[in-house]
Parts: structure tokens; sequence; C-alpha cells
């Protein structure tokens, strides 16, 4: 999961990478359900996966991703470039463009810049 800071930003738009499925977009690790307009809540019990080959959902703490600091917070990447670099090589079939709302701080994954907030204003399917 996501590394977050104690520094927020001012940015708000990012790239995340999500699974699709019937029209609706998911994390394939939590399960979350991504919806225009809506707060993050926690990882869904009925969809959740695993990440890293550990087999520990990552609602676990003791899975090696758990994130206290994400819980109910999401992370969207700076970069579309950097987005296309976790659809090839880790998982999701769909990128989209997502506004957050809210207060928002800067993060970090797998030494990519990211935006970290608990509110969701827009989702945009890139094609």
């Amino acid at each position: 999961m996501c590394k977050v800071s104690d520094v927020k930003t001012r940015k708000r738009v990012g790239y995340k990478v999500v699974v699709k499925e019937n029209g609706k977009y998911y994390s394939k690790p939590t399960g979350i359900e991504y919806k225009e307009s809506s707060m993050v809540c926690g990882l869904s019990k009925e969809r959740v996966g695993t990440v890293g080959g550990d087999n520990i959902p990552l609602s676990d703490k003791r899975s090696q991703h758990y994130n206290e600091k994400m819980v109910g917070r999401t992370s969207v990447l700076t970069s579309v470039e950097s987005a296309e670099r976790v659809k090839r090589y880790f998982w999701g079939n769909c990128i989209v463009k997502m506004k957050l709302k809210g207060t928002c701080y800067e993060g970090n994954f797998g030494g990519m810049d990211t935006i970290v907030g608990s509110e969701i204003a827009t989702i945009e399917e890139l094609k």
C-alpha cells in the first residue's frame, strides 16, 4: 500500500489503476468500490484480495502491506506514466483519472509520487 506523509498538498488530480467490472471500478487488493462524490470506506470483506504473494488479506494487520494510515483513504499516482507501469506489472485492467477533495497529503508508492485523500470528487476512465 501507499506510504503517507504528514505533508499536506494542494494537488487533487491523479491516476489510479482499478479493476473494471460491470461498469463499476474496484481496487483489486482491497475490494473497495470507487464511486464519484463519495467517501472512501473500509475494506470489502467479500472482495478483498492479497498482494505480493504473502497470501494474507490487506485487511489483516499481519500483512506486510497493511498500513493503518491508509484506512479510509485512497491514493492516486501523480502521473499517467506511473499508472501505466503499475497496470503493466501489478494489477488492474483499467486506468482512471480521479479527482480527490478535502484534505490531501503527499505519499509514495514504490518510488512513485502519490496524492492521498479520503473523498472522491470525480472519476473519469482513460481510453
